[in-house]
C-alpha cells in the first residue's frame, strides 16, 4: 500500500523533442531510487536510449514503482523523428565544434555559410541548456561558454534556414 510520506513520488522524462531519423538518439532517464521500471518498450532499466530509422512521432512512457512504499508514478514523452536527409548545407565541412571534450568552453567555427545561424545545446533528456539565436560570425571563432553546466554528454545543433548540423559534445 502507498504510504502518505511517499505519495509525492514523481517521474519526469523531460520535454518532447525532435531528432533526425537514423542519425540522432536521446537517453531517457526515469530517475534513480529504490524503484522498478516498466517502459512502454518493455525495458526494465532506469534509462533507455531511443532512436529510429523511420520518420514519425513515438510516445515513450515509464511506470516507476517505489519498492519500499509501493507508490507509483508515470510519465510520457513524445519524440519526433524527422527526415533530415535533405539537409546537406550544414555539414562537418563548414561547421566545426572544438575542443571536444572540453571544460565547457567550446568554439564554433563557421565557413561558407551566408545565412543567419543559431545554436542550441540540449542534454541527453532533451532539455534546452543553451540557445543563441543570432550574432554568430562566419570565418571567426564563436565562443560558447557552458562552464556552469554539469559534466556529461550533450547535443549541439547549429541551424539555419538551409538545414541543421548536430554533434555530440562532452563536458569533462
Amino acid at each position: 500500500m502507498c504510504t502518505l510520506h511517499a505519495a509525492g513520488l514523481t517521474v519526469d522524462l523531460g520535454a518532447d523533442t525532435t531528432l533526425c531519423s537514423g542519425q540522432d538518439s536521446v537517453m531517457l532517464d526515469a530517475g534513480a531510487g529504490p524503484y522498478t521500471y516498466e517502459w512502454s518498450t518493455l525495458e526494465t532499466t532506469q534509462t533507455i536510449v531511443v532512436s529510429s530509422s523511420t520518420v514519425g512521432t513515438v510516445e515513450y512512457s515509464v511506470l516507476i514503482t517505489d519498492t519500499i512504499s509501493m507508490c507509483q508514478a508515470i510519465d510520457t514523452v513524445s519524440v519526433t523523428f524527422d527526415d533530415c536527409s535533405n539537409i546537406s548545407e550544414l555539414t562537418g565541412s563548414n561547421v566545426s565544434v572544438y575542443p571536444n571534450p572540453s571544460n565547457g568552453n567550446f568554439i564554433i567555427s563557421l565557413s561558407n555559410i551566408s545565412e543567419q545561424v543559431s545554436v542550441q545545446v540540449v542534454d541527453m533528456q532533451g532539455r534546452l541548456i543553451y540557445s543563441q539565436m543570432e550574432g554568430l560570425k562566419v570565418g571567426k571563432e564563436n565562443v560558447i561558454s557552458l562552464d556552469n553546466v554539469e559534466r556529461g554528454v550533450y547535443l549541439i545543433s547549429v541551424s539555419s534556414d538551409k538545414g541543421r548540423y548536430t554533434q555530440s559534445i562532452v563536458i569533462q
